[in-house]
């Protein structure tokens, strides 16, 4: 194996000549890459410690016996984040370069083939009702290419960061990056089918005097609009409970709780197995709608592509079998 580490530290090296820095470490010296490559790539000494089950200390002085070696400043240390200096941005696309050699020869040795890594960030409730699920179809047909989820309800620089593919919940994706429309946002109510069951026929309007209704915190405005749009407004109790989540609110309706208001994505495959039930057929058509926007790094790749065609085919599959219920409801009605 020695000719591995062979290889990094001649990309290293490479690096350091260009630089005009010294570089005079040994072998055993190579555990500092590790550390230096995760606190570069996440901008954090506490990151990129998580990542490496070690602690905070010890990827910092993994970080500065890497400097004392090559007699540079690798990181501006800011009060919040790091940024890498001109040197450290040229070691760290050495460090890159050298791993990827490691992983290629590695695959070699073993006869495997090299598992390749697309990440995506997603809201956490879109995660867990509808990327999760599908995510066996996709190994099923890629199963060299691991997706990355970072289920997250924040705003994700693509720039600032490793993440490939983001799907936003928006009314306008940013024009910076390549946005793609993967599911429009259909919302409609849904509930238990044992709460309609007592009266043995679907809601009326009126109904709603007896039910509660669940909501997060987009969905206030959503019931006021869809309630306006009713011919006939009865006093409707609205849960004093909201969640913070629009999964939460999913799951609250599925025990029965009272009625919410189901995004597609959201409610699909509650929809197909039975756990739910659309009590009114009337579907409000959002401003919103799901995009997957790619970063500049995505494009042209490979298995990025692949990914993105995978999330295209199963957003086709979901708006097929909400169509075919949907025009099943209708006869049946």
């Amino acid at each position: 194996m020695s000719y591995i580490f062979l290889a990094i530290k001649i990309t290293c090296a490479k690096a350091c000549h260009l630089l005009g820095v010294k570089m005079e470490f040994d072998l055993p010296q190579l555990n500092c890459l590790p550390a230096f490559e995760a606190a570069a790539r996440n901008k954090s000494f506490t990151k990129a410690a998580e990542e490496l089950f070690r602690t905070q200390a010890a990827i910092s002085f993994q970080v500065r016996n890497l400097e004392k070696n090559l007699s540079v400043k690798l990181f501006l240390r800011q009060h919040r984040s790091l940024e890498l200096t001109e040197e450290g941005k040229a070691l760290f696309e050495a460090v890159r370069a050298a791993f990827k050699t490691l992983a290629a020869e590695k695959s070699l040795i073993t006869g495997t083939k090299p598992t390749k890594t697309v990440s995506i960030s997603a809201p956490i409730s879109y995660c867990s009702k509808w990327l999760l699920p599908r995510l066996y179809r996709f190994q099923n047909i890629e199963s060299q290419v691991n997706i990355l989820i970072d289920a997250n309800d924040s705003l994700i620089d693509l720039k600032s960061s490793d993440i490939q593919l983001a799907i936003r919940y928006c009314a306008t994706p940013p024009e910076e990056y390549n946005a793609i429309m993967l599911l429009e946002d259909d919302v409609f109510p849904v509930c238990n089918p044992q709460l309609i069951a007592p009266k043995g026929r679907n809601m009326r309007i009126e109904d709603l005097a007896e039910v509660t209704l669940l909501m997060d915190e987009m969905d206030d405005h959503k019931w006021s609009e869809w309630l306006n749009n009713a011919t006939k407004l009865p006093d409707v109790e609205v849960a004093q409970d909201n969640f913070s989540h629009s999964g939460f609110t999913v799951d609250a309706a599925i025990a029965g709780n009272g009625l919410a208001f189901g995004r597609l994505p959201l409610v699909a495959d509650d929809l197909d197995n039975g756990r739910l039930v659309r009590p009114f057929l009337d579907v409000e058509k959002s401003a919103f709608a799901y995009y997957i926007l790619r970063s500049h790094n995505s494009l042209g790749n490979p298995d990025a592509d692949a990914v993105v065609s995978w999330l295209m085919t199963e957003a086709v599959r979901t708006m097929t079998s909400f169509q075919r219920s949907t025009r099943a409801s209708n006869v049946c009605g």
